[in-house]
Protein backbone atom coordinates (compact mmCIF):
# COMPACT_ATOMS: atom_id res chain seq x y z
CA UNK A 1 0.00 0.00 0.00
CA UNK A 2 3.04 2.31 0.84
CA UNK A 3 4.66 1.70 -2.44
CA UNK A 4 1.38 2.24 -4.28
CA UNK A 5 1.10 5.51 -2.85
CA UNK A 6 4.62 6.52 -3.16
CA UNK A 7 4.57 6.03 -7.07
CA UNK A 8 1.03 7.45 -7.14
CA UNK A 9 3.00 10.53 -5.69
CA UNK A 10 5.46 10.30 -8.42
CA UNK A 11 3.38 9.86 -11.05
CA UNK A 12 1.22 13.03 -9.87
CA UNK A 13 4.74 14.84 -9.90
CA UNK A 14 5.60 13.92 -13.34
CA UNK A 15 2.33 15.09 -14.86
CA UNK A 16 2.50 18.08 -13.08
CA UNK A 17 6.35 18.72 -14.89
CA UNK A 18 4.96 17.58 -17.95
CA UNK A 19 2.10 20.22 -17.67
CA UNK A 20 4.73 23.37 -16.72
CA UNK A 21 6.56 21.90 -19.95
CA UNK A 22 3.77 22.18 -22.11
CA UNK A 23 2.97 25.75 -21.03
CA UNK A 24 6.34 26.89 -20.84
CA UNK A 25 6.41 25.52 -24.67
CA UNK A 26 3.26 27.41 -25.76
CA UNK A 27 4.62 30.05 -23.80
CA UNK A 28 7.84 30.22 -26.16
CA UNK A 29 5.88 30.23 -28.90
CA UNK A 30 3.89 33.32 -27.75
CA UNK A 31 7.12 35.35 -26.94
CA UNK A 32 7.55 36.44 -30.61
CA UNK A 33 4.45 38.11 -30.51
CA UNK A 34 4.34 39.44 -26.89
CA UNK A 35 7.55 41.35 -27.80
CA UNK A 36 6.09 43.23 -30.69
CA UNK A 37 2.85 43.34 -28.62
CA UNK A 38 4.70 45.29 -25.87
CA UNK A 39 6.77 47.41 -28.32
CA UNK A 40 3.82 48.96 -30.17
CA UNK A 41 2.60 50.50 -26.66
CA UNK A 42 6.44 51.66 -25.64
CA UNK A 43 7.07 52.85 -29.16
CA UNK A 44 3.98 55.18 -28.99
CA UNK A 45 4.56 56.27 -25.36
CA UNK A 46 8.16 57.39 -26.29
CA UNK A 47 6.92 59.54 -29.39
CA UNK A 48 4.31 61.02 -27.26
CA UNK A 49 7.22 62.20 -24.37
CA UNK A 50 9.45 63.14 -27.57
CA UNK A 51 6.58 65.16 -28.63
CA UNK A 52 5.92 67.06 -25.26
CA UNK A 53 9.53 67.42 -24.76
CA UNK A 54 10.06 68.95 -28.14
CA UNK A 55 7.18 71.61 -27.46
CA UNK A 56 8.52 72.41 -24.12
CA UNK A 57 11.68 73.28 -25.36
CA UNK A 58 11.03 75.14 -28.07
CA UNK A 59 9.76 77.57 -25.58
CA UNK A 60 6.48 78.20 -26.99
CA UNK A 61 3.56 76.32 -24.80
CA UNK A 62 0.15 77.98 -25.26
CA UNK A 63 -0.95 77.25 -21.55
CA UNK A 64 -4.74 76.71 -22.50
CA UNK A 65 -4.14 75.05 -25.94
CA UNK A 66 -1.41 72.99 -25.26
CA UNK A 67 -2.43 72.05 -21.48
CA UNK A 68 -5.33 70.39 -23.11
CA UNK A 69 -3.46 68.45 -25.63
CA UNK A 70 -0.82 67.85 -22.67
CA UNK A 71 -3.67 66.33 -20.97
CA UNK A 72 -4.88 64.26 -24.25
CA UNK A 73 -1.55 62.96 -24.70
CA UNK A 74 -0.95 61.70 -21.01
CA UNK A 75 -4.69 59.83 -21.54
CA UNK A 76 -3.14 58.13 -24.23
CA UNK A 77 0.34 57.17 -22.60
CA UNK A 78 -1.82 55.59 -19.33
CA UNK A 79 -3.83 53.66 -22.06
CA UNK A 80 -0.87 52.70 -23.40
CA UNK A 81 0.66 51.32 -20.02
CA UNK A 82 -2.37 49.81 -18.82
CA UNK A 83 -2.59 47.58 -21.82
CA UNK A 84 1.10 47.00 -21.31
CA UNK A 85 0.74 46.03 -17.87
CA UNK A 86 -2.48 43.55 -18.53
CA UNK A 87 -0.69 41.84 -21.27
CA UNK A 88 2.01 41.36 -18.30
CA UNK A 89 -0.11 40.03 -15.96
CA UNK A 90 -1.59 37.65 -18.13
CA UNK A 91 1.28 36.19 -19.20
CA UNK A 92 2.84 35.65 -15.66
CA UNK A 93 -0.44 34.42 -14.52
CA UNK A 94 -0.11 31.71 -17.26
CA UNK A 95 3.26 30.96 -17.07
CA UNK A 96 2.92 29.96 -13.14
CA UNK A 97 3.24 26.52 -12.16
CA UNK A 98 0.20 25.72 -10.89
CA UNK A 99 -1.66 22.92 -8.91
CA UNK A 100 -4.75 20.88 -9.77
CA UNK A 101 -7.32 23.03 -8.94
CA UNK A 102 -11.22 22.36 -9.30
CA UNK A 103 -13.86 25.22 -9.44
CA UNK A 104 -16.16 26.92 -11.12
CA UNK A 105 -14.65 28.31 -14.66
CA UNK A 106 -16.48 30.69 -17.11
CA UNK A 107 -15.35 28.74 -20.13
CA UNK A 108 -16.38 32.77 -21.93
CA UNK A 109 -14.13 34.50 -19.76
CA UNK A 110 -11.34 31.92 -20.28
CA UNK A 111 -11.52 31.47 -24.01
CA UNK A 112 -11.41 35.66 -23.98
CA UNK A 113 -8.65 35.33 -21.83
CA UNK A 114 -6.73 33.47 -24.05
CA UNK A 115 -7.10 35.07 -27.02
CA UNK A 116 -6.24 38.21 -25.45
CA UNK A 117 -2.79 36.45 -24.78
CA UNK A 118 -2.77 35.27 -28.68
CA UNK A 119 -4.46 38.24 -30.21
CA UNK A 120 -0.74 39.12 -31.98
CA UNK A 121 0.18 35.84 -32.85
CA UNK A 122 -2.89 35.12 -34.33
CA UNK A 123 -2.16 38.44 -36.46
CA UNK A 124 1.01 37.96 -37.44
CA UNK A 125 -0.31 34.90 -38.91
CA UNK A 126 -2.87 36.86 -40.25
CA UNK A 127 -5.67 35.38 -38.71
CA UNK A 128 -9.07 37.27 -38.42
CA UNK A 129 -11.27 35.81 -34.93
CA UNK A 130 -15.27 35.91 -35.51
CA UNK A 131 -16.14 34.87 -31.63
CA UNK A 132 -20.36 34.06 -30.61
CA UNK A 133 -20.04 33.60 -26.70
CA UNK A 134 -23.28 32.91 -24.94
CA UNK A 135 -24.27 34.67 -22.12
CA UNK A 136 -26.55 31.72 -20.85
CA UNK A 137 -23.67 28.85 -20.67
CA UNK A 138 -23.05 27.55 -17.35
CA UNK A 139 -20.03 27.87 -15.53
CA UNK A 140 -18.31 23.95 -15.49
CA UNK A 141 -16.26 22.92 -12.77
CA UNK A 142 -12.53 22.03 -14.16
CA UNK A 143 -8.82 23.18 -13.43
CA UNK A 144 -8.68 26.95 -15.18
CA UNK A 145 -5.29 26.26 -15.53
CA UNK A 146 -5.58 23.25 -17.63
CA UNK A 147 -8.35 24.27 -19.18
CA UNK A 148 -6.12 27.38 -20.58
CA UNK A 149 -3.66 25.20 -21.67
CA UNK A 150 -5.96 23.22 -24.20
CA UNK A 151 -7.43 26.62 -25.25
CA UNK A 152 -3.91 27.56 -25.73
CA UNK A 153 -2.73 24.78 -27.96
CA UNK A 154 -5.90 25.06 -30.20
CA UNK A 155 -5.55 28.19 -30.79
CA UNK A 156 -2.05 28.39 -31.57
CA UNK A 157 -2.70 24.95 -33.42
CA UNK A 158 -5.51 26.73 -35.32
CA UNK A 159 -3.37 30.03 -36.02
CA UNK A 160 -0.41 28.33 -37.67
CA UNK A 161 -2.78 25.95 -39.97
CA UNK A 162 -4.63 29.38 -40.91
CA UNK A 163 -1.37 31.26 -41.87
CA UNK A 164 -0.30 27.93 -43.59
CA UNK A 165 -3.09 28.33 -46.13
CA UNK A 166 -2.36 31.96 -46.24
CA UNK A 167 -4.68 33.40 -43.25
CA UNK A 168 -8.36 33.53 -42.90
CA UNK A 169 -10.92 33.17 -40.49
CA UNK A 170 -11.10 31.28 -36.88
CA UNK A 171 -14.81 31.14 -35.49
CA UNK A 172 -14.59 30.89 -31.84
CA UNK A 173 -18.27 29.60 -30.47
CA UNK A 174 -19.39 28.57 -27.11
CA UNK A 175 -23.01 26.83 -26.76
Amino acid sequence: EHMVEERTQQLKETHDKLLHQDKMASLGKLSASVVHEINNPIAGILNLTMLIKRIVEEGSVNQEKDLEQFLHYLDLMETENRRISRIVTSLLAFSRESKMEFKKVDINRLIEKTLFLNANLLKINGVKVEKRFYDSLPKIIGSEDQLQQVFMNIISNAAETIEDSGGGVMSVETK
